[in-house]
């Protein structure tokens, strides 16, 4: 779902690795504030795909960091909507 609403898919722009973060992060925000503990699967997925964002030259930055956080905050309003 991150991935969809993050635009990946159409984001020829956007590096694989930093796409893979985006998403898991948002994907770690969300089950976090539904109570599960994803940190520390959800650690070595970012970690690792950051590195390969990082061996192209590539990092998170604060505009991919918005997007997480609204995407997070999107996903977590229409999950508890439906609660």
């Amino acid at each position: 779902m991150s991935h969809a609403r993050l635009d990946h898919l159409y984001r020829k722009d956007l590096p694989r690795g930093i796409a893979e973060a985006e998403a898991e992060l948002s994907t770690y925000l969300v089950g976090a504030h539904f109570g599960f503990d994803f940190r520390e699967d959800s650690a070595a997925y970012i970690r690792g795909w950051l590195e390969h964002a990082r061996a192209d030259g590539k990092g998170l930055g604060k505009e991919n960091i918005d997007r997480v956080m609204n995407n997070a905050r999107w996903l977590i309003n229409e999950i508890s909507a439906r609660l």
